[in-house]
Parts: structure tokens; sequence; C-alpha cells
């Protein structure tokens, strides 16, 4: 974690920093000088408190004066606290039991840090009346390790205070720092401390794993645990700040209450101290010797990584047939791969792997990844999914956008907006352009349809324009949709016409069989399925087809003259926009809409999360007490879980859910597709893999660590085995699930969340009891379905069973029951609006939205485009040939695009992405864009002149841009 703050008072400071909360440290070198900007001045070594003060008071060692006096008070900003603390179970190591590889890991993921945020300082001068940002690329900076937090609990951290001073060419100057336009380096380090914190995290993350500590990744920035040591009994303080702003509050939310809710230390012998931090400790089982022999059990003898040879035989010590593993001998123990270690020989077998491995082919697989997620996306999108997939060696950051930018240059990227910074792909151009050719042709043919002749509905109307393609625009409930339906089967049979639907699923595909009675088919099965003669081809919810999918249809359908009714329900859309290159096409577009719709709708403003959550959950609890079936939505995970435990807890305030029967343990589903499965971020250390043959499971893996190094999770089969296997290994045969203990009480509300000989996927439980175990019986939990029936299950192995109380929005279909939602004012949209309505009958929505925003956003949301009309509207030409073409011509070389990104970084102006973001991402920021690589050329006009004197002894040369103008001026 990493907190900014401002440092105030010099005075003050240098006694704070030197003397506060430092007992642990007492008598070893707690304290030092860093940057290039201190070494420059002879700083080095520990900090003196009278030299500290003199610096942030603006008197330099060299004489330099940056003292402001106005009257007899020095109103110089003395500078900046960037201080980086190290994640709970890190500091118990460290200072409980005195752990030095913990503690000096943390002190090498500092500096390499403070590295990177060097790289952003900068000065601003004025010339002309012309303000310009110079990039110096030095700091002056001081470190102070201390070692508790304001309870008295282990808590190691280090304060960088960060000197406001940088030299330019011309001398010593004060940080850049423009809070009105966000440029200066200052606003820089304020905006992005989530990001800078969370290149710390990786950094220490990477050593500590180098060394066979078990790294638990904790959440969605980077968060981690050392995994086995118990934290919770020493972060009482950590509580308090939760209890301030909640569990999912912003990092940066959380910073602010950890110093509104800070008390005075209060620190008394510190043996006795650290006697009872060891109490607790054991109190809550952890064994030290245990825990640090096992680690260095994990810890290699040697760097060698284990070679593979062809054939080789596993009963022989030597690697496993499959290619993929990599077996660990006793010389290798568990598998733990050291980043400096040695590649393997290459063998004659894996010739085909290493090829599919260069970094041009895994470019050519992560814009197709993206590709099927986004239709518009980034640099840094492509970029962070290349970096996932390959081996983290040095260069590769550079290597990666070398690769990246070759793909722009060949047109596999393709530019989508004025600032060259978001992107499509060649294969999304290709892709909408078949569509809309082969639905244009049939737009002009006539179909032969027939309505009954007394119709006067949407029927009619199709019949009317009688074309082989028609787009049905249709929003409305689950009753009107299957209504539809029905109605859509009418027209086909007065056509002489046999109705087949199209599902963009298999459970689409069932629903559509049950409730409708005709044929129907996923896109996946029409290649291989004869239809009918005569048929008229139905596509419901056609939003949910991608761009290729509805290719796909239309090209049948065109080859078998089945005329086609492409209804768009607006629900959630696939992507690409499949709709709108059938309108641009000129597919006939009509509407149908109900008339007086049996459910109703209901958005109710609730202005935080907490109020939307419990408001909702006390609604569900009503329901349920009532005996009403109501469903609870949310759009996302975290809030579902949330939801969930609001619900709960509702539910046992009016005695629904009784007393816990059990805790037991669950495999959660984590998705994998193709767009996931082989990048690195997909994993974490304790997640569950299932290898299956067909439907029969052949093996199941427990994953101990990830090795960014080598592209490799480590795990553990069901006999203790540990080996490695490679993430490009990971086919559509796995199946990945997240280990999690569910408590469980009477009256409890379950689901299966796979299948089982006993249970299919989504099937609904009640918990009604324990069946308690004997010598001869194992203990089991004894479920009831809907119908009635009971099953007892074993609860000595984890189930994959989950809480029912929540689900994805719009995921139920019915046209009567009770729906309540949750909603963040992003999630109000026209699309789910739509899949509200197929949910139920009554349904209430809780936004924090009033109602003039949420009508303002329905009708935005509305609007879209397609990626052809996004590139023909950018370049000006209509013809997509052209235009293309134009964009190619105008595209910016790799060192400009990056340029770009640079400044407006340093301006802090609204844009798609920041590489200061990438480089939280996976540590790639540009090399060459920074003043301290040994070929800089940070000014897109290509001037290039000395920096200072410092720079000029280190051979590295530089050039003051302006933001405003781009002209350059000669600094010394």
């Amino acid at each position: 974690m990493l907190s900014v703050s401002t440092v105030k008072s010099a005075s003050k400071a240098s006694v704070y920093y030197s003397e506060e909360d430092n007992y642990y440290f007492q008598g070893e070198q707690s304290t030092a000088w860093y940057g290039a900007g201190a070494e420059s001045l002879g700083l080095e070594g520990p900090v003196k408190q009278e030299m500290f003060k003199q610096v942030l008071e603006g008197k330099l060692p060299d004489g330099s004066d940056l003292t402001h006096m106005v009257g007899n008070e020095n109103k110089h900003r003395p500078g900046y606290d960037l201080t980086f603390s190290a994640p709970k179970s890190a500091s118990i190591l460290a200072l409980v039991y005195g752990d030095k590889t913990v503690l000096d890991a943390h002190k090498w993921a500092v500096e390499r840090t403070l590295d990177e945020v060097e790289k952003l300082a900068s000065t601003r001068t004025y010339s002309g009346g012309e303000t310009t940002f110079e990039q110096t690329g030095n700091l002056v900076i001081a470190q102070f390790l201390h070692d508790t937090n304001r309870n008295s609990e282990p808590h190691m951290h280090t304060h960088t205070v960060v000197a406001n001073a940088t030299m330019n060419g011309s001398g010593w100057k004060t940080l850049s720092s423009d809070t009105k336009s966000g440029k200066g380096f200052t606003d820089t380090v304020w905006n992005h401390q989530v990001a800078i914190g969370s290149i710390y995290r990786r950094f220490y993350k990477g050593k500590l794993e180098a060394e066979g500590y078990p790294i638990e990744e904790k959440g969605p920035r980077g968060e981690w645990d050392i995994a086995g040591v118990p934290i919770d009994d020493l972060s009482t303080r950590r509580q308090e700040i939760i209890e301030k702003v909640g569990e999912d509050a912003s990092a940066k939310a959380k910073s602010v209450a950890a110093l509104d809710t800070r008390k005075t230390k209060d620190f008394t012998d510190i043996e006795n101290v650290r006697k009872g931090w060891r109490e607790t400790m054991e109190k809550a089982g952890f064994d030290y010797e245990q825990f640090e022999t096992e680690r260095l059990e994990r810890v290699p003898g040697t760097s060698k990584v284990p070679t593979l040879t062809a054939g080789s035989d596993p009963q022989k010590g030597n690697a496993p047939a499959d290619p993929h593993r990599v077996n660990i001998t006793p010389q290798n123990v568990p598998g733990v791969m050291h980043p400096g270690a040695d590649r393997p020989e290459p063998q004659p077998v894996l010739e085909k792997q290493a090829k599919e491995n260069t970094l041009s082919a895994i470019v050519d697989k992560a814009i197709e990844q993206v590709s099927s997620k986004n239709v518009r996306f980034t640099y840094d999108n492509v970029l962070t999914n290349v970096l996932n997939q390959t081996e983290i060696k040095k260069g590769v950051y550079q290597e990666a956008r070398q690769a990246l930018d070759a793909a722009v240059e060949k047109g596999s990227l393709i530019a989508v907006d004025t600032k060259q910074t978001l992107f499509t792909s060649a294969m999304h151009v290709r892709d909408e352009q078949r569509l809309s050719q082969i639905a244009g042709r049939m737009a002009e043919q006539s179909a032969g349809l027939t309505a009954d002749v007394n119709a006067r509905d949407i029927t009619a109307k199709i019949a009317d324009r009688d074309r082989a393609l028609t787009l049905v625009d249709a929003r409305g409930g689950g009753e009107f949709q299957s209504n539809l339906l029905s109605r859509m089967k009418e027209l086909a049979q007065n056509s002489s016409k046999t109705p087949v639907l199209i599902a963009g699923n298999v459970k689409d595909k069932n629903q559509y069989s049950e409730h409708q009675s005709v044929m129907a088919i996923t896109v996946k099965e029409l290649a291989t399925t004869e239809l009918p003669e005569n048929t008229m081809l139905i596509i419901p919810e056609a939003e949910k087809l991608n761009v290729p999918a509805m290719y796909e249809v239309i090209k049948t359908a065109n080859a078998v003259n089945a005329p086609t009714v492409v209804i768009d329900t607006h629900t959630r859309r696939a992507t690409g926009f499949a709709s709108e290159v059938l309108r641009g096409a000129g597919a006939p577009v009509l509407s149908s809409s109900p008339g007086m719709e049996k459910s109703s709708l209901t958005l109710v403003q609730k202005d935080t999360v907490d109020d939307r959550l419990q408001v909702a959950a006390r609604y569900v609890s009503q329901q349920k007490a009532a005996g009403i079936h109501v469903v609870a939505q949310a759009g996302n995970d975290r809030t579902r879980g949330q939801l969930t435990r609001e619900i709960r807890n509702a539910l046992q305030e009016n005695g629904i859910l009784g007393e816990t029967v059990a805790t037991i343990s669950t495999l959660s589903p984590v998705w994998l597709d193709g767009t996931n499965r082989n990048l690195r971020s997909t994993y974490q250390t304790g997640m569950v893999l299932e290898r299956y043959e067909g439907k029969e499971l052949q093996e199941t893996m427990t994953i101990t660590g990830i090795s960014d190094n080598h592209n490799t999770l480590r795990v553990v089969n069901e006999h203790g085995e540990s080996q490695g296997l490679r993430l490009n290994a990971i086919d559509s045969q796995y199946r990945l699930y997240k280990q999690r203990e569910l408590e469980i009480r009477e009256g409890e509300q379950l689901k299966a969340t796979g299948a089982s000989s006993q249970m299919n996927a989504g099937d609904n439980f009640r918990v009604s009891g324990v069946r308690n175990g004997n010598w001869l019986f194992r203990e089991k939990l004894v479920l009831e379905t809907a119908n009635g029936k009971t099953i007892k299950v074993r609860m000595d192995q984890p189930l994959k069973l989950d809480y029912g109380y929540t689900e994805g929005l719009g995921d139920s279909r019915n046209s009567d029951g009770h729906v309540v939602a949750v909603l963040s004012s992003k999630e109000v949209t026209d699309t789910t609006v739509n899949q509200l309505r197929r949910s139920g009958e009554n349904i209430i929505a809780f936004t924090p939205l009033d109602e003039a925003s949420i009508t303002a956003r329905l009708e935005y949301e509305r609007t879209s485009v397609s990626v052809t009309q996004g590139i023909k509207n950018l370049s000006g030409n209509d013809d997509i040939t052209l235009a293309l073409r134009e964009l190619q011509n105008n595209r910016l070389a790799p060192r400009e695009r990056a340029v770009r990104q640079a400044i407006e970084l340093v301006q802090g102006t609204n844009v798609t992405f920041s590489s200061l973001n990438v480089v939280s991402t996976a540590l790639k920021m540009d090399q060459s864009l920074s003043p301290l690589s040994p070929r800089p050329n940070f000014c897109v006009w290509r001037t290039a002149v000395k920096l200072s004197r410092w720079m000029a002894t280190r051979g590295v040369s530089g050039i003051m841009c302006s933001v405003r103008t781009g002209k350059t001026k000669r600094l010394s």
C-alpha cells in the first residue's frame, strides 16, 4: 500500500521521522538517502536530523538556496511523504520473528519503485510568458524505516520523504506542481498513488516468490499476503479503517481514513510487546519454524529449470511425456523457478511450441483475445494481455511494445480516434464488411412471407415488407418476448415455412425448445445441422451474437434461401455491433413494443451503496417471510457477495435462517475461455484446476504458485506431487475453481455450481440440517430440492455449492414473480432495463441516480455506431477501403505514439489510459522516454541538448519541451 501526504513543517518532520515509532530498528541503519539528486549532492548513508531539516527548508549542501522568504518566514514547501506499507503477513514475519529476507525484500522493492517515481521528476519554468514543464529525472529522497502502527501492532513501512528539489541544466529548482492543470510532478504522484503502490507490491511479491514464500492474491489492485500467516489478530488498525469507510472503499478513501482515525502513539517496552505478538501468533496456531522449514524446501539448490526431453519416462525420474509438464525432482523441490534460472535447451518436440511463443505470435493471439471481448480497446489493453502470456525477463517490456508497434505498422491494429490511443482490429473490420455485404444482398431479395389476413401486428409489417432479412427492434418483458416469438412462429406457418430458432448458447436453446415447441439450435450446431426444407430462421436476442456468429447465420440463410428475422431485444450485448451492421447494410428495421405490459419496473434512488444493499436485503427478507418468490440481482461478483451478506443478516433477524449447522469447503467456478485461460492474471494461489477428457474428470490440482519468469503455474495433485504446468497448455479441457468456506445455517438457500452424481449445475436447495456421523457413517449435509426430495452430501471434501440468494442482472427468465436489483450509476442503461424486464412481473431497482439523470442516461445509451462507420467518420471517407488507407497513412510512428501518451500523463488530462497505469499493470513503461535511460528522446520534435553537467557526466542527454508550443530550448 502507498499513502501520500504533504510535509508541512521541516523542523517538525526532522524530529518525527527520526524518532517516531522506530523501536524494532533501533541500533540498525533504518534511515538512508536515495535518488540521483541526493547522490549529486553527496548525500549518502544514514540521514542526519540536522541535514534533513536543512534540505527540507531548501538549504542544500552545495550552497544552493531554494528558500522562499516572506518577511521572516520561509514559505518554501518542504516536500512530500510517500509511505510504502508492507502487507501485514510480511510485517509479522519481519518484526515478530526477525525474518531478514522479508525485511530486505521490502527495502529492495521500495527502492525499485522509487526508481520509477524518479523518472517522473520535473520542474516548471517561465520564459517569455510561457510555462514549460521540464523532465529532470532526479530526486532527493530520505528513507525512514518504521515498524508499528498506531495500535502498537507490527506494521513495517518506509517513509520516503521526497524533498522539494530537483536539478536541471541551470541548477537546483523546486519540483513542478500545477493543481489547476494537473501537469506537475506532485500532481502526477497524487493522482497515481494507487498505481505506484501497485508497482511496489509487484516488485515485493516477485522478490519473495523467488525466495520460496507462498503468495496469496487478495484483491483486484494486486493486493497480496504471504499464505499461511494468520493476520487478523494483529490487524485491529485495519479493522478501524474498514469500519470508517467500508470493506470495498477505494485505496484513496482508505488512505484518507487512515489519517482520520489514527491515534497518538502509546508504546511501552519493546520486548514485552514483541512477546505479546508471539503469544498472539501462537494462539492463532502459527508455527514459524515449520513455516520456515517448508519455505526453504521450496527454494531449489540450483538455479537450473528442469529440462524437457522428448519421449522421457516419468517413472525414470525424467520429465513427463506431456511436453507441457515439468516434473519436480528432489533437487528441484516444489517447482519454484528463480528469475535468473537458465532456460531449458530447445528440443525438436517443442519446436511448434517455441514458434507459438514468439512475441509476434503472442501479439496476434492477444489481439484476437482482446477483440473477442471489446470492439474498441486501448494499446494498454493489448500490451497487458501480451505481458500476461510472456515470460517476464529483462527487456521484455520494450520487446513487447516493439512487437505491438509492428502490429500497428502492418495494419493488424487500427487507430479509431484522433489521438491514436484507441484501437480496433483488422479482424473486426473484415468481419463487419463480410456481414454487411451478404446482409445487403438479402435485404434486397423478396422472401414470400404471408401474414394472417386479420393480422395488424408486427407480423403484418414484416410480410408487407417481404424481405429475406428483417431486423425487429423489440424492447419488453418476458411475457411480451414470449408472445413475440409465438407470432413469429405463426408468420412462418402462414408462409408455409418451418420456423427454426437460432440461440446464442445451449441454455437459451433449451428454453426456446421448451416454451415454443419448435426446433432450436445454437450457432455452433448450425454448421452441422441439416435444416428442414422451406426454413424460416428466427434469431431471438440477436444482441447475444457477435459479428462473426451473425455472419455464419446470415451466410447459411442466404445459401438455403431461408428468410431471416433478427430480433434485437437490447439485453446483454455480445462483442460488436451486429445489429448496427445490418441497419447500415439496408435491412428494413421494424419496431415492436408491448401495449399494456404485465411487468412493472420501478427505479428508486438511494445515494450510497450501503443504503441500496440494506434496503434491497430487507425487501427480500420481507417477501420471503410472506411466502412470495423473489429474485435478487446485481451486476458483478463483488456486489452480489455484499448483497448476499446483507440478505443473510436480514433473514437471521427475521428468524428465517436458524442456527449454524456446519461450515463447509466449497469450489466456486471461475469462468475460463479463450480470452483468459492462458493469462497469468486469471490465476491465484489456492485455486483448484480440474482436467477433463470429454466428461470424465482426469486430474485435480491445487495452484501453489505462479511464475512470472517462466509463464508457469506450480500445482500439486491429489497425491501431493508437485509439478509445473505451462499456461499455454491450459485448454478447454480445464475447469478453474476458487476455494472458500461457507457458514451454513438451517434454512439456508444454496445452489449447485457444478454437476455431481446427486445434482446438476444450477439446482436449488434448502438446508434442512446435518446428519451426524459415527464410526460407520460420515457426517453429511441434508438438502431439500424444490420438489421436496431429500439428498445427503458428504462434508469432508469441497462441494460445488454456493449461497443461492443472488444472481446476475437478467439471469432469470420469468413472466411473473418479484425482482429486486441493486445498480451502480454506470449500470443504469437501456440494456440493463431490458434485462430486468425479462426477469419477473414486479421489478424494483435501487440506483444512485435521480429521475432526470436516469431519463438522460437511457436516451444516450440507445445510440451506437459500428466500427466500420466509426472508421469512415474518422477518415472523412465513405469508402471503407479508402478510409483504411487514409488511417494507415496517417498513423503515428511508435516513438511519437509513446510520447503522446507521456505528454498526456504529465498534463493529467482525461485520456483513455496513461503510461503510469501501464507501469502499474506490468512494469512496462517505455524506457526510451526516461531521462535516465542511456539514449533518451523525450520530445517528439527530435531535438536533444545537454540537460546539465550532472547528467553529462553520466552520458545522458536531455531536452526541454514546451507542452503548449512544442518549441525546444537548449538548457546548457
